[in-house]
């Protein structure tokens, strides 16, 4: 019994001797820890070089009228255009229109119905005479622009407008706007080239026309 009281006193006197280093040793791995967090949420202090203006207040930036957005209107669409043109078709057309059924073609961009002889306005007609010159040498480009228009209004009722016409040697001679099959008549004998425009006239559109079928080298503008 001796010996054990013996060993558990000097046991006990060893962890007496021991308990400060620990206690050192967990106390500097918690100051150090906390010295690790406190260095990850430091705050920056404010730099010297940094005005601050207005006492730090953030004002609203000043809009005058010029700077407003201002909203236009959509474009129309491709449809709503082919609509609107449509509808200014049909009353241009009801305004004051002529029929001339089963129509005799002259020469392109000419015909006649009954006593009158109708041309189409803004254009220089083709005459059937007319003979064209090309890479490949002369051709009967009359013939073939009369043969195209024909075809174009074949048996069809021919719709014009503003049928003015003037006396011409004892002919009544209409210069005006006509359609058939759906087709405004001068415009597609432009697009195709079978006839030549008059500069001065009314429609500045009809002038990209004439010289995109000349780039083309179509109809009278064969290369």
């Amino acid at each position: 019994m001796k010996n054990i009281r013996y060993d558990f006193l000097i046991l006990l006197s060893i962890m007496i001797a021991y308990a400060p280093i620990a206690n050192a040793q967990s106390s500097e791995t918690n100051n150090q820890i906390t010295n690790r967090i406190e260095q990850s949420f430091t705050i920056e202090k404010t730099r010297k070089n940094i005005r601050i203006v207005g006492e730090g207040t953030i004002f609203k930036p000043q809009v005058t009228l010029q700077d407003k957005i201002i909203r236009l209107p959509a474009a129309p669409s491709a449809s709503a255009q082919k609509i609107e043109a449509m509808r200014r078709k049909e009353a241009l057309l009801k305004l004051q229109e002529r029929h001339y059924n089963r129509p005799l073609i002259l020469f392109a961009g000419v015909f006649q119905s009954g006593k009158n002889v109708v041309q189409l306005a803004n254009i220089q007609p083709t005459d059937v005479d007319k003979i064209c010159n090309s890479e490949k040498g002369e051709w009967p480009c009359g013939r073939f622009a009369k043969a195209a228009f024909q075809r174009l209004v074949r048996s069809n009722t021919i719709i014009c407008v503003s049928p003015e016409g003037i006396q011409k040697s004892g002919e009544r001679i209409i210069e005006t706007s006509c359609w058939a099959s759906n087709f405004e008549l001068a415009k597609w004998l432009i697009t195709q080239g079978w006839v030549d425009i008059i500069i001065d006239g009314p429609n500045a559109d009809h002038i990209e026309l004439r010289d995109t079928a000349n780039e083309n080298g179509l109809g009278i503008w064969r290369k």
